[in-house]
C-alpha cells in the first residue's frame, strides 16, 4: 500500500509548526498573517494533489503518472517557500536566531 504525505509524522510536525507560527502573527502582521495563510492553505491543497494522484496511481490510472510529476513539482515550489517564509518568520517573532 503506498504511503500518503498526509500520513507522515514528519508533515503532522510541520503543519503544527506553521499553524503555530501563523497563528502568533496575527496579532503582529495582519496582511504577513493572511499571506502565509493562504500559502500555508496552498501547501495542504498540494499535498492532497500529491496523494490523490498516488492513489490514483495504486489504483491503476496510468494516465495519471505524468501529472503526479507536475502535483510533486508544485508541492516542491510551495513547501519551499513557505518554509522560508515560516523561518523568516520564526526570526522576526523572536522565536528563533
Amino acid at each position: 500500500m503506498a504511503k500518503f504525505i498526509k500520513e507522515l509524522p514528519r508533515f503532522h510536525d510541520d503543519c503544527r509548526r506553521y499553524q503555530m507560527i501563523i497563528e502568533k502573527l496575527a496579532d503582529v502582521d495582519e496582511k504577513k498573517h493572511r499571506e502565509l495563510n493562504t500559502m500555508y492553505q496552498d501547501f495542504l491543497l498540494k499535498v492532497e494533489a500529491v496523494d490523490r494522484s498516488v492513489d490514483d496511481m495504486a489504483s491503476g490510472f496510468v494516465a495519471v503518472g505524468l501529472q503526479h510529476g507536475t502535483f510533486v513539482e508544485e508541492l516542491k515550489k510551495i513547501r519551499l517557500r513557505l518554509d522560508k517564509e515560516i523561518k523568516a518568520t520564526e526570526k522576526q517573532l523572536g522565536l528563533k536566531e
